[in-house]
């Protein structure tokens, strides 16, 4: 099958992107989105997701892809929805297993280990 890679413009009008089921390798410039708040990239091909030290990101949905890893976030204060559901993750960082208070407390996480 083909692997692909979206690669979109930086834009401060995006605020919701819904990529599901496209065997989507990578997501080149997607995220520097400055008021982006919805990112639903389930079922695709992605090994790895970095988000910007802006991020306005309130929802995140990266199940079913082949992240190893979570995604850093260094600005997860807005997050309220990180689901990483099926995806070969086998532990989780230091910043949310001994330093709870780096995890906002109203956060929903779903993530199978």
């Amino acid at each position: 099958f083909f692997r692909t890679t979206l690669t979109w413009p930086p834009s401060s009008e995006l605020k919701a992107v819904i990529v599901n089921n496209n065997a989507i390798s990578q997501l080149d410039g997607l995220l520097a989105s400055t008021n982006l708040n919805s990112l639903v990239a389930s079922h695709n091909e992605l090994t790895a997701v970095s988000f910007p030290s802006h991020s306005q990101l309130r929802k995140v949905s990266l199940s079913h892809n082949r992240l190893s890893a979570v995604p850093d976030m260094p600005a997860a204060v807005a997050l309220k929805e990180l689901r990483l559901n099926s995806n070969q993750i086998w532990m989780l960082p230091d910043t949310m297993r001994v330093h709870t208070q780096c995890v906002p407390s109203s956060l929903h996480l779903s993530i199978s280990l």
